[in-house]
């Protein structure tokens, strides 16, 4: 069962929670037949795609219903970014109710910072040449909530991220709840 701490569909506090089966795609990405369920994206990263089947709350009538979720699961060639994992999680009363997450894996880093007024901000980087962000909606620098945090795991220095350890990032405290470098 996985339970959704922060989610995009619902309030702050409301728990959603879903459960599925995951299997390897073999169909390509429009859905037809053939591909070995490998891509490459052109960023030195191999994605396997894999369906997840399963069942889940609606978030609009709370009723069960049943869903299907195709996901990319990378993996890493090469040296792409650094060899590091970072995980920030944030929940506070600031600025109202707020919870946050942000994962750095090697070259991405992606994150989600909801407030109980239902703002919301959803980013995802990539790095190439130097970071590039790849997918933003409402993520803003002068609040210093999403965008701070991930630029500090983008820029991930030992001394400053370490586990266990909270952190501010602009006006929130971070939990540094995972750092492996390998």
């Amino acid at each position: 069962m996985w339970t959704h701490w922060v989610d995009s569909t619902v309030a702050l506090g409301e728990g959603v929670e879903d459960e599925g089966d995951m299997e390897v795609y073999l169909g390509d990405r429009d859905g037809g037949e053939g591909s070995d369920g490998e891509e490459d994206d052109g960023y030195g990263v191999v994605q396997e795609l894999e369906l997840e089947s399963g069942v889940g709350s609606d978030p609009d009538t709370g009723a069960e219903r049943v869903y299907r979720e195709l996901w990319a699961l990378r993996t890493m060639r090469g040296n792409v970014g650094e060899r590091v994992c970072v995980v920030l999680r944030t929940a506070e009363e600031v600025e109202g109710d707020v919870r946050g997450i942000v994962v750095r894996i090697g070259g991405l880093c992606q994150g989600i910072l909801k407030r109980n007024s239902g703002e919301m901000e959803v980013g995802r980087w990539r790095f190439g040449k130097g970071w590039e962000m790849i997918v933003g909606v409402g993520v803003e620098r002068e609040r210093g909530g999403l965008r701070a945090a991930c630029e500090a795991a983008m820029a991930f220095e030992e001394t400053k991220l370490t586990e266990g350890k909270e952190v501010e990032i602009g006006v929130l405290k971070w939990k540094v709840e995972e750092v492996t470098v390998w």
